[in-house]
């Protein structure tokens, strides 16, 4: 082969060579995506290839030969269609200029090469990934031997010439050109898509890491064993640490409880290499610097070495949960105490079925037991007192009731009145003697510790509600006392700088389990559920109450089977003596003897029942079914004393308290009524009445308030 053949390919190839290098360009900017670009790139390549086909090698004047073929076949296979298809129009526009009898076959090289990289690109579009060197050698020799395939076009005398003169050329340099330039552009290519990777995966590192330092939730980056090497300024702040704090150390150690901090890193720990898996979801307690704490639901992706696959860290995503689980909490207690009021409301249902109907089935049972003719004196004797205890027992029930009613209502007041220390605890002492459940226990005894400096002591407080606080802790320890003794007294004790009177009750009975200390304060509990005790299971809760209600408290100290002393504090209030009760017997006795008396009463049951407490007095007595008849009937009569039930159809008692205010009537009046609300009795003493009293009433009581409103009447 000539020597300047050689020389000029090669002087051609390294032409091209050189003239690759401005592909960089277009890589890196990736312009050749862009149509325009797409345009200037084919005319850059088009000015490239008459640079090679200024410089080439000439067998005989009008047969030259360059490197175009390699030139536009690569162009084809790396830049595709538009690019190529301009190269190959410039090309050969400028091949035609030149002329020459080797015009057709230059023009036919440039448009096989142009279109066998194209083809190549279109059919074979995974070369790249596969064995390129073969892929790029058979582009290398399918071009040029398509190129010594248009020698057929030179003409016959030059033919054989030519092709024996172009033959080795065309199956060494011509192939090892292509592949070569094929691989300097394919590593630009590779190059360019490391970069342009990596110059994705840093903005979406910084996007990410922008991300996690702005958002309101936590984030945390570690490595296997927990040291932390980020964390946002969200979970810093809500920890109360620095980033210094922070970074470097273990995550462990610091924001984990001691709880849970080894049964989690032992967790991270088991994880397997294989795991597929790449989340890890956990619910924990993290510690902040100041010791509380908060609950985070953390979301953790396993981090793994690309190379080994062994797990290199976790980054974890927070959500504060604190609030959530606390609503969670409070719907769960919601719920059980939901359950445990529906439990409570049957329990309850079901004591009051058995506290009413007990009683009233006594009641009832003795009453018709009494109209027998062969009852001897001594069984109605009997049959009285049963009736009377169950009537009790009932009335008892129904009162605290109305009590606990008047506490949720805040309609209950406390009233204030000088009372004999001795006298108050004594009078409850001796009421507990005659209940019938004490009675019936022989071996237990009741007994009243009351020093002697305090049994002339005269103090302020409301008597009746500190007797019933007493009557309720009595009635209990005679109840859970099978035997042994009850003890009850005081002592003056000093709280807070304040003095206080400390009753007690003591009792030697089955005892309270600790669990149950607390409990036995709430409305319908009992001691036992298991069976019947008599009561509501509302003694303590009332008692717990009036206390709160006369600026005192309750507590309890017991142990199973050794017995409970309750002890309740009320605020000692010293008062000044009162002057002495004056005997019944020498109170001057108001003579009802022809005393015109109207009762106002619907009930009829209850008119004969006050009939008969005052039939023996010698009174007139007038009966009204309702408030119109009320007012016709002391229009009428003009009475001297009008028992006025409030409650009555047609007109009730306060408005007819309005109507005998208005005709300024000289009558005494007296309400009575079966309401006993706060507030009820100041009502009907300030429209008018003389007197008041609450149902169910005992001729005493009766007799002592109409004896008062009269007394009260004149003075005015």
């Amino acid at each position: 082969m000539n020597k300047s053949i050689i020389v000029g390919l090669l002087q051609n190839t390294a032409i091209l060579l050189a003239l690759s290098l401005i592909y960089e360009f277009w890589w890196s900017f990736e312009t050749y995506r862009k149509l325009i670009n797409k345009y200037i790139t084919g005319i850059y390549i088009g000015i490239a290839g008459i640079i090679l086909m200024l410089t080439p090698w000439t067998l005989v004047p009008g047969i030259i030969f360059d490197t175009r073929s390699v030139l536009l076949s690569v162009s084809g296979l790396f830049l595709g269609f538009i690019p190529t298809a301009i190269a190959v129009l410039i090309t050969g526009i400028f091949r035609v200029i030149q002329g020459g009898s080797g015009m057709w076959m230059g023009i036919a090289v440039i448009i096989s090469s142009g279109l066998s990289g194209i083809l190549w690109n279109r059919f074979r579009p995974g070369w790249k990934d596969k064995n390129y060197i073969t892929e790029l050698l058979a582009l290398g020799y399918t071009v040029h031997i398509f190129m010594m395939l248009c020698t057929f076009l030179l003409p016959k005398d030059m033919f054989f010439t030519t092709l024996k003169a172009i033959v080795l050329p065309l199956l060494t340099i011509y192939p090892a050109g292509t592949f070569l330039l094929g691989v300097l552009l394919l590593n630009q290519y590779k190059n360019w898509q490391n970069r342009l990777a990596a110059r994705k995966f840093a903005e979406s590192e910084r996007r990410f890491s922008d991300m996690l330092k702005n958002t309101t939730l936590y984030s945390i980056i570690t490595d296997s064993g927990g040291t932390v090497n980020f964390c946002n300024d969200a979970f810093l702040n809500e920890t109360g640490y620095s980033g210094e704090e922070i970074i470097g150390k273990n995550a462990f150690d610091i924001f984990l409880p001691e709880e849970y901090r080894k049964e989690l890193y032992a967790k991270t720990l088991k994880i397997p290499e294989d795991n597929h898996n790449m989340q890890l979801n956990f619910e924990t307690e993290i510690l902040k610097k100041d010791g509380s704490r908060i609950s985070v639901l953390w979301n953790s992706t396993i981090l793994k070495d690309d190379r080994t696959g062994k797990i290199i860290g976790f980054a974890s995503i927070g959500e504060n949960i604190t609030e959530r689980k606390k609503a969670e909490a409070e719907i769960l207690n919601a719920k059980t105490k939901a359950e445990e009021s529906d439990r409570l409301k049957s329990e309850f249902l079901a004591n009051m079925s058995h506290e009413i109907r007990t009683p009233m089935n006594a009641i009832v049972g003795f009453a018709n037991l009494l109209t027998l003719s062969e009852v001897t004196d001594e069984e109605k004797k009997q049959y009285l007192s049963i009736i009377k205890n169950s009537s009790d027992r009932l009335l008892h029930l129904i009162n605290d009731i109305v009590d606990i009613s008047k506490l949720e209502a805040g309609q209950l007041k406390i009233s204030n009145a000088p009372c004999n220390l001795f006298e108050l605890l004594n009078e409850c002492v001796e009421a507990a003697k005659i209940y019938p459940e004490y009675i019936r226990k022989e071996n237990l005894e009741i007994r009243l510790n009351i020093p002697e400096e305090y049994r002339s002591e005269i103090i302020l407080t409301d008597k009746k509600r500190v007797q019933q606080i007493l009557d309720n802790l009595l009635s209990n320890a005679i109840k859970y006392t099978p035997q042994g003794y009850i003890e009850t007294g005081l002592r003056i004790k000093g709280i807070d700088g304040n003095e206080f009177l400390e009753f007690y009750v003591k009792d030697t009975g089955v005892g309270i389990p600790a669990d149950k200390k607390d409990l036995i304060f709430e409305r319908f509990r009992k001691l036992e559920t298991s069976r019947f005790q008599e009561g509501a299971g509302l003694g303590l809760s009332i008692s717990k109450r009036l206390l709160e209600l006369l600026d005192g408290k309750i507590y309890v100290d017991s142990e199973p089977g050794k017995g409970s002393t309750f002890y309740f504090t009320i605020p000692y209030i010293p008062a000044n003596k009162p002057e002495p009760v004056i005997p019944e017997s020498t109170r001057d006795l108001i003579d009802l003897r022809g005393i015109k008396i109207l009762i106002a009463e619907d009930d009829l049951y209850s008119f004969l029942y006050i009939k008969q407490i005052i039939s023996e007095s010698g009174a007139i007595i007038f009966h009204a079914e309702d408030g119109k008849a009320t007012l016709e009937i002391a229009k009428r009569i003009k009475p001297d004393i009008l028992l006025l039930d409030i409650c009555m159809p047609v007109i009730d008692g306060f408005e007819v308290l309005n109507k005998l205010k208005a005709k300024e009537s000289n009558t005494v009046i007296i309400a009575q009524t079966a309401y006993a609300m706060a507030g009820e009795k100041e009502k009907c003493l300030n429209l008018g009445c003389h007197g008041y009293i609450a149902k169910p009433f005992s001729k005493a009581e009766l007799l002592d308030v109409i004896k008062k409103a009269v007394r009260n009447k004149s003075r005015d």
